[in-house]
């Protein structure tokens, strides 16, 4: 898997610890349906662990991956995780999100 891969779901964690919108949405080609910067931004700290990636010939890639929050919200079961499908294309050697499921 390109390191380059990992690396985006770094810097993704660390703005939500940050609280970083710029940041977050650096890793984004837009603020994508599913993914919203301000739903990710409201909570305290989040771990992504990449399971899976597929690469495709058109250049897009698929990556499985588990999310795990952390909030102090009390409305707010903490910790709780989610496994997602996230979408990639690579922008001149940066990736980038352009779609969640």
């Amino acid at each position: 898997m390109d390191d380059g891969i990992r690396e985006l779901f770094r810097v993704r964690d660390e703005a939500v610890r940050k609280r970083d919108p710029e940041q977050f949405l650096s890793t984004q080609l837009v603020d994508v349906p599913f993914a919203a910067s301000e739903s990710y931004l409201s909570i305290d700290d989040m771990t992504t662990e990449v399971l899976h990636a597929q690469e495709e010939s058109d250049g897009a890639t698929a990556v499985f991956v588990r999310e795990t929050y952390v909030s102090s919200k009390k409305e707010q079961k903490s910790p709780r995780s989610a496994f997602l499908i996230y979408f990639l294309v690579n922008t001149g050697g940066k990736w980038k999100v352009y779609r969640v499921r």
